[in-house]
């Protein structure tokens, strides 16, 4: 019953963003409830052998299941994208000074191709204490079968298991942002 009501919500939240109403839209409505129904309760796969950024210090991480948490908020950034990668500091503000991060683990993929551009240009203005996965293959995306160019399906709430609880990024979309902690709450009080 709860779940229903979350997806109910959920396409609330997508019909009430619309600017306008054309075909082509409601037929992404229905794209997006099909992709919405594929991927709820689909368990997220993690690779491994990637390579781990923190503090400036890059490191191999051949597990990434090792941030064991209750739930796990999992994000694929660009960051060959300075505008995208200042989304990790919204995360910060809006988002991970409010969570207990004992219970909730956070796993920011960095998607480049260009790890020297990443490392010597971008990354210094990035301040946020929390490590950063180097993905220069896209293998999160790629493993899952998701798609590259539609941000909507780049950040997913995780139960412990990996399994999709919701996605779509929180950040600046304050609904969504509600139910991210609705469901972190539930998730972590059971």
């Amino acid at each position: 019953m709860f779940q229903r009501r979350i997806v109910n919500y959920f396409f609330l939240l997508c019909f009430t963003s619309l600017q306008t109403c054309n075909i082509a839209e409601k037929n992404n409505i229905y794209e997006l409830k099909n992709k919405y129904e594929d991927l709820i309760k689909t368990e997220i796969k993690l690779p491994g052998s990637l390579e781990l950024l923190y503090s400036d210090c890059l490191s191999k991480i051949s597990d990434p299941m090792s941030y064991k948490g209750k739930v796990k908020i999992v994000s694929r950034i660009r960051g060959t994208c300075p505008q995208c990668v200042n989304e990790l500091l919204d995360w910060e503000e809006e988002f991970i000074k409010f969570i207990d991060t004992s219970e909730v683990k956070f796993l920011f993929y960095i998607f480049t191709d260009d790890y020297h551009f990443f490392k010597e240009v971008i990354f210094p203005d990035i301040q946020i204490n929390y490590p950063l996965i180097i993905d220069r293959n896209d293998t999160m995306l790629t493993i899952n079968n998701l798609p590259k160019d539609d941000s909507r399906f780049h950040t997913f709430l995780l139960n412990e298991n990996n399994f999709v609880v919701l996605f779509g990024s929180p950040i600046n979309n304050d609904n969504l942002k509600r139910l991210y902690f609705q469901e972190i709450k539930r998730l972590t009080f059971d």
